[in-house]
């Protein structure tokens, strides 16, 4: 918070009889932060107010993978500039390209994910309890909730969530004899799509079914960055914040979807490495979240963050590391609170922490080292966990790293 300076606090009814802008001038107000822009009619009012008077703004939310969140100066999600190769088509230092290998690592073979997920299983024992032969090809649709804000404002040429459904229903009649179409409804969706000739794996984890995949076709789903994690190629059909041709195609037909699936492409993997690198390293910040499940329309649950416990802040190119993401929690005391003060017990207040300038020299930083106890036993659990999963690439990498060493 101190790195916003002073900060007021204002709910969007305060200015249902006062200018917004003659407010922010007369206050001289430098930016105009907001979360999901598009939530709901007022917001997004207040939103397109403040970009067309070429007001500074940030949006602040969840990012695409887990424990993230973004700082955005140039919009919303599809809206954004900040994924763009310029930013991230670049050669990684040494200790970034390290640190990324080691965060893609961590991902393939840990549970962790946005929203709730099966226990993860042997990719092979999935296509076995799913009857798919070994020698079909798995073509994968990550389903969206039809209230996403994604689904509803960034359709683009696909035009509707029901374009997107008929599109699949279209497409599984003519897939060849060695493809198979799985899909996985959105957890937080109600709605149980028709799809002819696929094979639902709600019931399974989202990062067995990506690694189980050939290919993954989606609308603009965040699992279309989960996917450069496995180095998968990503078939988008609406406007998706990622779309980049080194990484993904568009298609908005289902013989364009054929199109792309005969023509072999799969994005290559340094430039998945780079993407991931600029995101983990540069634009997106990490902090843990506490969410609850909320009723939000007939056709989805709504996932509702309650706090983000920050400890790795990337913001105006600069880095900030928290000593403990446990007690980095901002004080009850603080003004952000003032307008639901009412509706918040004062219980269990934490103390805040201090943020470290990752660039400032001599001073500590988070990056210090856990004891080598703990990294070993971390290592081995990844280590067993990749070996249950895929014995093939867990030994695969045993000798590639064997060879490294000789």
């Amino acid at each position: 918070i101190p790195l916003w300076g002073d900060i007021d606090i204002r709910g969007y009814e305060y200015f249902d009889d006062i200018n917004i802008i003659d407010y922010i001038k007369e206050n001289k107000i430098d930016q105009v932060i907001f979360t999901n822009p598009y939530a709901n009619e007022k917001r997004l009012s207040t939103y397109n107010t403040i970009k067309d008077n070429n007001i500074s703004f940030h949006v602040i939310e969840r990012g695409a993978l887990n424990d993230s969140l973004f700082i955005d100066s140039t919009g919303f999600c599809c809206e954004s500039s900040l994924y763009q190769a310029q930013y991230w088509d670049k050669t990684l230092s040494q200790h970034d390209y390290q640190k990324t290998l080691q965060y893609i690592e961590n991902e393939k073979n840990t549970s962790f994910a946005l929203e709730k997920q099966a226990q993860r299983k042997n990719t092979k024992q999935i296509k076995q309890e799913l009857g798919i032969a070994e020698f079909k090809k798995i073509l994968f649709v990550p389903l969206q909730s039809r209230s996403d804000t994604t689904v509803n404002f960034f359709a683009g040429d696909i035009g509707s969530y029901d374009n997107f459904i008929s599109l699949l229903n279209e497409l599984s009649s003519l897939l060849p004899h060695d493809w198979q179409l799985i899909v996985k409804r959105h957890p937080l969706s109600k709605v149980e799509e028709n799809i002819n000739n696929a094979k639902f794996v709600d019931d399974y984890h989202i990062k067995d079914i990506i690694e189980l995949s050939d290919y993954i076709l989606l609308m603009n789903s965040g699992v279309g960055v989960l996917a450069t994690i496995w180095n998968k190629p990503v078939i988008y059909t609406a406007t998706a914040f990622y779309a980049n041709k080194q990484l993904n195609r568009k298609a908005v037909s289902a013989q364009g979807v054929l199109d792309i699936l005969n023509s072999g492409f799969k994005p290559k993997e340094e430039d998945c490495i780079k993407f991931i690198g600029y995101l983990i390293n540069e634009f997106y910040s990490f902090g843990k979240m506490k969410t609850k499940l909320a009723n939000y329309t007939e056709q989805s649950n709504l996932t509702i963050t309650e706090s983000i416990d920050i400890y790795h802040l990337n913001y105006k190119k600069q880095t900030y590391f928290f000593k403990s993401a446990e007690n980095n929690i901002i004080p009850y005391q603080s003004e952000l609170y003032t307008p639901f003060r009412k509706s918040i017990s004062e219980k269990g207040k934490p103390n805040p922490t201090k943020a470290i300038n990752s660039n400032t020299p001599n001073k500590p930083t988070s990056k210090t080292s856990p004891p080598k106890q703990t990294m070993l036993i971390s290592n081995i659990k990844r280590k067993l966990n990749k070996l249950q999963r895929n014995p093939r690439l867990f030994f695969k990498d045993m000798f590639v790293n064997l060879s490294k060493r000789i």
